[in-house]
């Protein structure tokens, strides 16, 4: 359980221990209207040919397959957008044998130790992947 939360950080009680934690970086995609002008976040842009991917085809990771939804604030709760947050797309047609595809990246360089988290929603069409990872 968190007791207290603010963007100064936060503590969390981990194996009956009070632990601080100084720092938060926290988006809330569903409330950015374009995230190419958030700092926090880079859209990542390369690509891998299928001779090095460990599939049949490449990857192709481009800016223009990333996109910002935000909720509508004057929409009542039956005209939301089931969409609204950060929207990576994953599109059928290959490119030179690549799929594709988006990717954002943190800017930090300075967050090794803590607590991450993700709420996701996934489409349910066969073939895409998605996932959250802190290397």
């Amino acid at each position: 359980p968190v007791f207290t939360d603010c963007d100064c950080g936060y503590v969390m009680n981990i194996n009956n221990q009070s632990v601080v934690f100084t720092e938060t970086l926290r988006t809330d995609f569903t409330q950015l209207s374009d995230v190419s002008a958030n700092m926090d976040w880079r859209r990542q842009e390369f690509n891998v040919t299928k001779e090095g991917s460990s599939g049949p085809y490449g990857k192709l990771f481009t800016p223009h397959n990333i996109y910002s939804s935000p909720i509508n604030p004057v929409a009542s709760n039956n005209e939301r957008n089931p969409s609204a947050g950060l929207l990576l797309e994953v599109k059928a047609a290959l490119v030179d044998d690549m799929v594709p595809g988006a990717e954002i990246a943190t800017t930090r360089t300075d967050m090794f130790y803590g607590t991450y988290r993700a709420r996701i929603k996934v489409n349910c069409l066969p073939g895409s992947c998605a996932a959250f990872f802190w290397v």
